[in-house]
């Protein structure tokens, strides 16, 4: 949990998320799309959104949630794990 989601909080899950999607050579338009996904949920009134907002931890997962929806969506690329 720790402090409320910030804009530094924001800065480190959007550079994360480019480190994450330059190791498996993924479009970097990716993140940019999933920030906006994570940002469309964000603003919504939702609990849970009100919630990630309060949350670093459900702030990561509504992040990672965001450029998961984003890859199978855009990417069209397959990833092995």
């Amino acid at each position: 949990s720790g402090p409320p989601v910030d804009e530094e909080c924001r800065k480190k899950i959007c550079e994360w998320l480019f480190q994450l999607i330059d190791t498996f050579k993924i479009s970097r338009d990716t993140v940019a799309i999933a920030m906006s996904y994570l940002d469309h949920f964000l603003s919504s009134s939702s609990d849970r959104a009100k919630s990630a907002l309060q949350s670093r931890k459900e702030y990561q997962l509504a992040a990672v949630t965001a450029l998961y929806m984003a890859m199978k969506l855009y990417s069209g690329k397959l990833i092995k794990t």
